[in-house]
């Protein structure tokens, strides 16, 4: 096993690194998807309190 990944990190670098990168590059767009749909509920909640109030 070790023999495969020394030739595919000689071969392919960009792959082992995309490797290695994968659960910070995961766990990035989970924070921002995350960010995204609690800036729309919050914006939804505020529209409807809004209209309630008007």
């Amino acid at each position: 096993m070790e023999l495969e990944l020394s030739w595919l990190e000689a071969h392919h670098p960009i792959i082992v690194m995309l490797i290695a990168l994968g659960p910070v590059v995961m766990a990035t767009l989970h924070g921002a998807i995350r960010l995204y749909f609690d800036y729309k509920r919050q914006k939804l909640d505020y529209e409807r309190e809004r209209e309630k109030k008007e």
